[in-house]
């Protein structure tokens, strides 16, 4: 009989450490496993330096003009969906990282979705799934880049004296995404606009780390 206690004993710990680990996996292991996660991507191809006719911003008095579109591609590499998310330029900074004071964050805009809703609406993006966010775009003969935020002559906001656009130079951005239930993710976009060949002035890369930004300028 005793030794049937001891086996009924063990059998009842075996369980108990069975149900502590199981309510571990389900509050502690499995939210982290499987939640979304983005990844924040950009190369010197067509699809992030997107040329199209767009309304021209510039002078009203042209209907249409050659645009170029500078765009981050954000991806959910994780295992759910990620709700609610946005994207904004947290920082401007010259080519050795120094922040330029006359830029604030702006929330950038998601392409296809309405230039007129402002604050720029969020998207969602199931496991797997990918929306280019609008950072930068110009037009032919405009020797300056303009910020896709809320201050873009297109989404018709009221000024906030706060300087929306980007001479001729170099730069980094501190470009950030996240939502309601996705952590944040930043990068830093190496910017170099020289401005007088449209498309074919525009060199850019994106890194992990503000060291590597700076270190391609370097680079090139």
């Amino acid at each position: 009989m005793e030794g049937d206690a001891l086996v009924w004993i063990a059998v009842g710990s075996i369980a108990t450490a069975a149900i502590v680990f199981f309510n571990i996996y389900l509050i502690f292991i499995k939210p982290c496993w499987e939640k979304p996660k983005f990844s924040l991507e950009f190369e010197m191809k067509d699809r992030f330096l997107a040329e199209a006719m767009s309304s021209n911003f510039k002078s009203p008095s042209d209907k249409v003009s050659p645009t170029l579109w500078l765009r981050i591609r954000a991806r959910n590499i994780g295992r759910s969906f990620a709700k609610r998310c946005i994207g904004k330029l947290i920082e401007v900074m010259d080519s050795e990282g120094n922040a330029i004071e006359t830029f604030d964050p702006m929330q950038l805009h998601w392409v296809g979705t309405s230039w007129k809703e402002v604050p720029f609406r969020s998207i969602s993006l199931n496991r797997g799934e990918y929306e280019y966010l609008d950072v930068l775009v110009t037009q032919m003969g405009d020797d300056r880049v303009h910020i896709c935020g809320d201050l873009f002559v297109w989404a018709g906001y009221e000024p906030r004296a706060i300087k929306s656009y980007l001479e001729q130079g170099s730069y980094i951005l501190h470009v950030i995404a996240h939502g309601d239930n996705i952590e944040p993710k930043a990068e830093y976009l190496s910017l170099m606009w020289k401005g007088k060949h449209f498309k074919e002035d525009v060199f850019a890369e994106i890194h992990d780390t503000l060291e590597k930004a700076k270190a391609w300028f370097g680079e090139k």
